[in-house]
């Protein structure tokens, strides 16, 4: 028993031993294969992206080269402007040394039309005449008017021509519609209300000119506010 015993313990010691001597070679394993692990990690992300930079440093480089870029498109487009506001500043100058005579004779031109009486230029309005200065003259169109006469059919034929303190009362007169033919009227009544034995000597026809006068002078008064009447004239006068 005893002998079996001491072999028993020398069997365990052996395989302590053999267990000993083991466990130090799968240290050295499992520390190989962790060192391997490692560098594989290692490996892979150098490979697939691990060395870039950071997704902060990414954009940042982005807008910084985005805005150098700007800053170049901006500086070239600052330098055509330069350049062509130059060339604009040269061209008059050019055009003129280039002109020479050509212009001289574009001015004479110029100073013929701005010469011309009475032509307004393109785009402007015509120039009104000067109010005329002195007496006026208002012509009135013809009149037929039947006579006061009952027996025998008779009439006056006449143009009458108004004699005015100024030549400016004609276009005040001619601008209000309503005054020549209430002028018009006036006449008809008068000489209406005359007969034949009246008008047919000399004395007629002056008095006739001095009532034709005096009612004229007292529509304008009424209009105008003046008595512009200096003469009432026969140009044409045909008693029948």
């Amino acid at each position: 028993m005893a002998d079996e015993n001491e072999e028993q313990n020398e069997d365990g010691g052996e395989d302590k031993k053999k267990k000993k001597k083991g466990l130090p070679t799968i240290v050295i394993i499992a520390a190989v294969a962790v060192l391997m692990m490692a560098a594989g990690v290692f490996v892979g992300k150098m490979m697939f992206g691990g060395g870039d930079t950071p997704k902060d440093e990414k954009s940042e480089k982005v807008k910084k080269d985005g805005k150098e870029e700007k800053k170049a498109e901006d500086s070239e487009k600052n330098k055509d402007a330069e350049e062509v506001s130059e060339d604009d500043k040269k061209d008059p100058e050019e055009g003129k040394e280039e002109s020479g005579d050509d212009g001289e004779e574009k001015e004479e031109d110029k100073k013929a039309e701005d010469g011309k009486e009475g032509e307004p230029k393109d785009g402007e309005a015509e120039v009104k005449p000067k109010k005329k200065k002195g007496k006026g003259n208002l012509k009135l169109e013809e009149f037929l008017i039947n006579l006061n006469d009952p027996l025998v059919r008779r009439y006056v034929k006449c143009v009458i021509n108004l004699r005015l303190a100024k030549a400016t009362y004609v276009d005040d007169i001619k601008e209000d519609e309503n005054i020549i033919p209430e002028i018009r009227d006036k006449i008809f009544e008068l000489v209406a209300d005359k007969s034949y034995s009246d008008l047919k000597s000399s004395a007629g026809k002056v008095m006739l000119k001095e009532e034709i006068m005096i009612s004229i002078n007292e529509i304008l008064m009424d209009t105008l506010k003046v008595e512009p009447v200096l003469k009432v004239m026969f140009s044409k006068y045909i008693l029948q």
